[in-house]
């Protein structure tokens, strides 16, 4: 299933990670993009599937776009408070 959903930046372990923060099925799962994109309180919008990863009892969705191609870059920035 594809959805749209909204996505914050958390600081996890030492590093940057993207949760899915919308309410629905990918709640609370981990996303995989760049790290570039990564930092405290950027907010993010985009569209995920379903992902069969389960890395150390965590899950994880991928970004896609609408019509169900991988994107690792499929995502707008919504906030990002280095750029204000």
């Amino acid at each position: 299933m594809i959805l749209e959903v909204d996505m914050a930046c958390v600081w996890e372990e030492g590093e940057w990670k993207v949760v899915v923060t919308s309410d629905g099925p990918y709640n609370g799962r981990y996303v995989s993009c760049s790290k570039a994109v990564r930092g405290s309180g950027v907010l993010l919008r985009g569209y995920v599937r379903h992902m069969d990863k389960i890395d150390a009892d965590r899950r994880f969705c991928q970004l896609c776009t609408p019509d169900n191609r991988r994107s690792i870059d499929g995502f707008t920035k919504v906030f990002d408070p280095r750029r204000s």
